[in-house]
């Protein structure tokens, strides 16, 4: 086992630095939907990104909640899979992604509610995003159904 040791002037760097990019990371998020509701236009936004955005946060968040919170012993299959005696997941991870999913379903929100010219999703992007959602919902069934560990879905994810 890898053992992983933190001197508390680490640790404190650590801790500063990430949630340094926490408040970086998040504020990146603001300007748009501010842009946005200013307009109260999303034309020239790439629709396919904004979709594409969220379900990556979307994964994020599920594999930092997860790990995190130690959802049906995902942090137990992490240690002893990687052979490590501490996750890489921080509070501050978690925050991120669950503002990072708001955020980025607040833009799509605005994508239906404010002017879009004649701008709409391509038919790839459309199937790209539904085949992404599509295996990772037959990960979480191959995960209830006991073929696949929660951290190889984690990991697909």
């Amino acid at each position: 086992m890898v053992a992983v040791d933190l001197t508390a002037g680490l640790g404190v760097l650590s801790w500063i630095l990430g949630w340094s990019y926490f408040f970086a990371w998040s504020a990146s998020f603001w300007p748009q939907c501010y842009v946005n509701w200013k307009r109260k236009s999303v034309e020239g936004l790439s629709f396919e990104y904004l979709w594409l955005n969220l379900t990556g946060h979307c994964c994020y968040l599920f594999y930092n909640f997860t790990l995190y919170f130690n959802i049906l012993g995902a942090k137990t299959q992490y240690l002893s899979h990687y052979h490590v005696d501490v996750i890489p997941v921080h509070a501050n991870d978690v925050a991120f992604s669950v503002h990072a999913v708001i955020f980025c379903a607040l833009t799509i929100y605005q994508t239906f509610i404010y002017h879009r010219g004649i701008q709409k999703m391509s038919w790839y992007g459309i199937g790209g995003v539904i085949l992404l959602w599509v295996s990772v919902g037959i990960a979480g069934i191959l995960t209830v159904s006991k073929f696949i560990s929660l951290l190889m879905l984690l990991n697909w994810c």
